[in-house]
């Protein structure tokens, strides 16, 4: 749809601004810059490291593990990962290390 502008009224024009004319002033001079100081800042110290919980259970375990075990064998994993304070990730390994000492004495 094509817009009909021909009963639009234009304003028309303001009249130029002459210099000096009544009731209109310059603007006022900005201040003077003061010189640069002297001084020599030293820089701020870099700021400490943002750590945050994530950071401090990192374990490098990246590796996706996913088994069927029995409920009783998963409750020895919880409970033996509770008593040492370990992760579950942390008892399998223990495990596999003491599996792997026994095999090599045979």
């Amino acid at each position: 749809m094509a817009i009909n502008a021909s009963k639009v009224r234009r304003l028309p024009s303001p009249p130029p601004i002459e210099e000096g004319a009544a009731g209109i002033d310059r603007a006022p001079e900005p201040p003077p810059v003061p010189a640069p100081a002297t001084q020599v800042m030293e820089p701020a110290p870099a700021p400490a490291p943002v750590v945050d919980g994530r950071s401090l259970r990192a374990t490098g375990r990246t590796a996706h593990l996913n088994l069927k075990a029995t409920a009783e064998t998963r409750e020895h994993i919880v409970r033996i990962a509770q008593e040492q304070g370990w992760l579950m990730a942390e008892v399998i390994e223990h495990a596999i290390q003491a599996l792997n000492k026994q095999l090599e004495r045979k």
